[in-house]
């Protein structure tokens, strides 16, 4: 029965009709038309005139497919779908073409459709459509519509069939692909292998690997890109010089690695390292730590030579010294390479050699015994020493050593060592040492009959006060009337003509403004009524319109630059006003400023530092804090610094801040300051008030400090400090915190200690001193006058 294609019949006869094809299907007849319900009616799909069914329409006509891979080109056009065929992936199709293929081994297969011109669907099965068919992949769309996959693994000598079909059938022609295991290697690289260009390289390219789904791309071993075509524009720079790459393909049955290739790049030019570090023909000490040049273009590496042999290949510009350079004469030299060649810099060379170091006397020490020789460390290579003593060359030595023409006298020194070697020298700081002579003090210098309390240095003149009557000569062959107050010439030890009698002690010297400025417990000064404080000016006079007047003891004195006399004490009120233990006063005028403290108990000392004022006593209130021995105060108000505790559990008596570090140095009477456990002497940080690591120790209570060089002198009551047994006064090393050699022999108490110049001044209750007597005053080292500018120290009595 011939009818036209795609003619509609009625509701009424589809049963017929669905019969008619079950009975022709019976007889193998049912081949040239199919049947599909459409809005209610029956369609009857007969084939076009003039075309037939694919030769593998039906399933017993499967083409065979052999080997281990191929490819084939298949259409679905005009086929139709048998009976027992069941849906591929759960979607129904309708025009199938049947394959069958024997695997050749046993491995993973891949059947692939591919370059499809309608929507495909994949379908590997092993039995028959009469028998049943066992699904073993199956898939509908492998990333786009007109592709599917499927992937198994296939047993060797087992058959499979393939079906490939459309979607509600849909049919077109397609590639049918399939293959076992990974993909090939990837091969045909581009730049080829071992290629050298001078052109930078933007695109690697290799040949395309059958049933590859993507490659991967290292380049020198970091991954740069995976991609589905074969080649990839790079994303990164290639190095100058040799760079490495490989690809590796990637299927559903494994990954195959390409062989490693390399190309090397070469653009035009290597540079010249240059602009060394250290310069050529400079001179540099042994701690030299790196040599560097300039970063130096397309170079891979470098190699540094060093007085002729390799000594470092490095990457970066420098080369760090694991070992100090030998002394003397260096060369050096630095060569840039990469894969394509090399250049070479110019030959460097440097001079090694250090500074001389420990010096023997230390720098800044005191001795007690005059050195004869001048010592410091024996430096390598040297060829020889130029010595510069007291600012006078002394020619070259050849050995670390230097024996001095003359016994150095008292006082200051000075001395410097250059050091000379085969190609530089290298000059030495100037080291300097005090000759104090074993402690002996001058003896050119007039002593008082009694017990000297307070010294203050002022404009060539000493002024000493205290409690005695009397200035009394070297010898003791002369006397002159002094009443708790006299000067002294700095230069020569002799008595002034300066008298300002007091009826009682003295305690506190300060100057300024060409004034003297006196505390203590009097009622008058040269027979006119002043009230424990006056100024006497420096021709001698007592100032008369200065008398602010204190009720109580004054212990202590200090001016600022903000033309202002501090003064702490015992007393209530100063100037007519209350005052408790601390007030401040005009220099010039006497009127009371509006600084006020306001201690709760006696302040002893008073010393300005750097705007601020810093207070020690036997106070436990002070400034409107809580303080207990030592405070830092507004210098214009007087309240206690926030935070600035060094919380002393007893008493302090003298405050010095050290020439050397930021620290100051406190004396008194405590176990404990600034949190640690310390005996009467200790180390305090400027910034936060904490005491230091150093701790000298002294046995007894300190009341007086002056730092000169690298040594403080220590007056009190002690008999044990530094380590060593002292009495009464000792000097003590400002780093170690042990007692040095000399010993001054006081047979009392010191009270009053100030520096000047390269050596200090002593005042206090003893009779005698270094082994002579030297009543209430001694004078150390040479008679050179000090320094221009006002120096005091006023301590607790």
């Amino acid at each position: 029965m011939q009818l036209p294609e795609g003619i509609r019949i009625r509701r009424g006869l589809i049963l017929p009709l669905i019969a008619m094809k079950l009975l022709l299907e019976s007889l193998g007849k049912w081949r040239t038309c199919a049947l599909a319900a459409v809005a209610g009616t029956m369609v009857l799909a007969l084939p076009s005139a003039g075309r037939a069914q694919p030769a593998n329409d039906l399933f017993n006509d499967a083409l065979t497919l052999s080997g281990a891979s191929g490819t084939t080109i298949t259409s679905n056009i005009d086929a139709t779908t048998e009976t027992a065929e069941p849906p591929i992936a759960g979607v129904d199709g309708g025009a199938s073409v049947w394959y069958s293929w024997t695997a050749p081994a046993d491995g993973c297969a891949t059947f692939r459709v591919s370059n499809a011109t309608f929507d495909s669907l994949l379908a590997v099965s092993t039995g028959t459509l009469s028998g049943g068919l066992t699904s073993i992949a199956e898939n509908n769309d492998d990333g786009s519509t007109d592709t599917s996959r499927v992937t198994f693994n296939a047993l060797s000598g087992e058959t499979y069939s393939i079906a490939v079909d459309g979607v509600a059938g849909t049919s077109g022609t397609a590639s049918l692909t399939w293959f076992m295991g990974a993909p090939g290697a990837p091969s045909g690289p581009s730049p080829f292998n071992g290629e050298t260009t001078s052109v930078n390289v933007t695109v690697l390219d290799w040949a395309d690997v059958p049933g590859t789904t993507t490659y991967t791309v290292i380049l020198n071993s970091n991954v740069v890109g995976v991609t589905t075509q074969s080649l990839l524009v790079l994303p990164v720079s290639i190095n100058i010089g040799n760079n490495l790459w490989q690809v590796s393909a990637e299927n559903e049955c494994g990954i195959t690695f390409g062989p490693p290739w390399f190309f090397t790049y070469c653009p035009t030019g290597i540079g010249v390292p240059d602009n060394p570090v250290p310069p050529t023909g400079s001179t540099v000490p042994s701690t030299i730590p790196k040599l560097d040049w300039d970063d130096t273009t397309n170079v891979v590496i470098y190699d540094v030579y060093l007085n002729g042999s390799l000594y470092a290949s490095v990457i970066a510009s420098e080369v760090n010294l694991l070992t100090p350079p030998p002394f003397g004469y260096n060369e050096w030299q630095v060569i840039g390479l990469n894969s394509c060649g090399y250049t070479t810099g110019s030959l460097w060379n440097f001079c090694v050699i250090d500074p001389p170091k420990n010096p023997v006397p230390s720098d800044g020490g005191t001795v007690c015994d005059p050195p004869i020789i001048l010592d410091w460390d024996d430096q390598p290579a040297a060829t020889g020493y130029d010595v510069v003593y007291d600012g006078i060359p002394r020619g070259t030595v050849t050995s670390s050593q230097y024996t001095l023409p003359s016994t150095p006298s008292f006082g200051f020194h000075s001395w410097q060592i250059t050091v000379r070697n085969s190609c530089s020298t290298a000059p030495g700081p100037v080291w300097t040492f005090n000759v104090s002579t074993g402690g002996s003090p001058s003896q050119q210098a007039w002593r008082t009959n009694g017990q000297v309390h307070a010294v203050a240095v002022d404009g060539g003149r000493v002024y000493l006060g205290g409690n005695f009557t009397q200035l009394v000569s070297p010898g003791t062959s002369g006397t002159l009337s002094r009443n708790n107050l006299a000067a002294l010439d700095a230069a020569t030890g002799l008595p002034l003509p300066w008298t300002a009698n007091t009826d009682g002690p003295v305690y506190a010297l300060t100057s300024g403004n060409n004034t003297i400025y006196a505390g203590g417990d009097f009622t008058q000064v040269q027979g006119i009524s002043r009230a424990n404080i006056a100024a006497i000016g420096t021709n001698g006079f007592l100032v008369s319109s200065w008398n602010p007047g204190a009720n109580g003891i004054v212990r202590t004195l200090t001016t600022s630059t903000t033309n202002l006399l501090y003064a702490g004490g015992q007393f209530t009120t100063l100037a007519g006003t209350g005052r408790s233990r601390a007030g401040a006063v005009d220099l010039g005028t006497g009127a009371l400023s509006g600084w006020n403290p306001n201690a709760d108990q006696t302040v002893y000392t008073l010393v300005e530092h750097s705007g601020e004022i810093y207070a020690g006593g036997s106070f436990n209130s002070i400034g409107g804090q809580t303080r207990k021995g030592i405070a830092r105060l507004d210098p214009t108000i007087g309240n206690a610094t926030v935070g600035w505790n060094a919380n002393c559990n007893l008493y302090v008596y003298a405050i010095a801040f050290s020439t050397t570090t930021d620290t100051l140095y406190v004396g008194g009477q405590f176990t404990s300051i600034g949190g640690q456990t310390r005996n009467n002497l200790a180390e305090l940080r400027i910034g936060n008030a904490t005491a230091t690591s150093w701790n000298p120790f002294s046995n007894a209570t300190v009341y007086a400090l002056a730092q000169v060089g690298n040594t403080l002198f220590v007056g009190g009551e002690f008999s044990l400090i530094g380590g060593l047994t002292r009495s009464y006064l000792a000097g003590v090393d400002v780093v170690t915190g042990l007692a040095v050699s000399c010993q001054f022999a006081p047979d009392n108490v010191v009270r009053a200690l100030v520096p000047m110049g390269p050596t200090f001044l002593a005042g206090g209750d003893f009779v005698f001193l270094g082994g002579s007597q030297n009543q209430g005053f001694g004078f150390f080292g040479s008679t050179s006058a000090p320094s221009t500018g006002a120096v005091s120290w006023d301590l607790y009595r």
